[in-house]
């Protein structure tokens, strides 16, 4: 066996494998959906359920990459003409904790690299800001979830009632239950709710990206 003396470091990026977990879970979501059986269903809502999550994750990872590749100088990140004044500036803000830390929301970090490298904001109040906000408002209430009783004669629970009717004109209902269930989390957590969660996510980073001039998430 052939021993390596010298020493040398790597780092490995998670953000597109977080996009890949999330479109095969949202696979195996839709090809278990219908088959309704009491096994198949909790592999459904499991499906369904790590690949919102795996989106949001995606989300998070790839703007966290970005700014520690500016912050180690990337090779890409000189390859794209960024100038050594812009580099310094998102490299030190990010060593200072801006927007490193868990008081900065995902998407918010987003907008704080396009200021800091003097590209325009993205647009909050439309598309596609405004389904990544959804989609990680729906990542939130999955992850910190806290039951609640349905009435279900009345049809409601006490989930916002803007957040379900958002989720209701982007998503198909999951066909296992009936308006007679809660819209989340039964309703909701459909195999099509991936798809939009999938959709969404790589269109955020594609605008994101064609604004940002950041490396594609494939090659991260």
């Amino acid at each position: 066996m052939i021993k390596i003396h010298e020493s040398f470091s790597t780092k490995v990026s998670l953000s597109m494998y977080h996009l890949k977990s999330a479109q095969f879970f949202s696979q195996n979501a839709k090809l278990t959906e219908a088959q309704e059986n009491d096994v198949e269903f909790i592999n459904h809502r499991s499906y369904v359920m790590n690949s919102i999550i795996s989106c949001a994750c995606c989300l998070e990872a790839y703007i966290n990459e970005v700014f520690i590749d500016f912050s180690l100088k990337s090779q890409w990140v000189l390859d794209k003409g960024f100038t050594i004044t812009t580099i310094d500036t998102i490299s030190t803000m990010w060593n200072l904790g801006i927007p490193r830390t868990a008081s900065y929301k995902t998407l918010e970090k987003y907008n704080i690299f396009l200021v800091l490298s003097g590209k325009p904001k993205l647009n909050t109040g439309k598309e596609p800001y405004q389904s990544v906000l959804l989609l990680t408002r729906l990542r939130n209430e999955i992850v910190h979830y806290e039951p609640e009783f349905f009435n279900y004669e009345r049809k409601e629970g006490n989930k916002s009632k803007k957040f379900e009717e958002d989720l209701k004109s982007k998503i198909k209902p999951n066909p296992y239950f009936t308006e007679a269930n809660s819209y989340f989390p039964d309703q909701c957590l459909s195999s099509n709710c991936t798809e939009w969660a999938c959709d969404s996510t790589t269109k955020f980073l594609t605008h994101f990206i064609n604004i940002a001039k950041t490396k594609p998430i494939i090659n991260t």
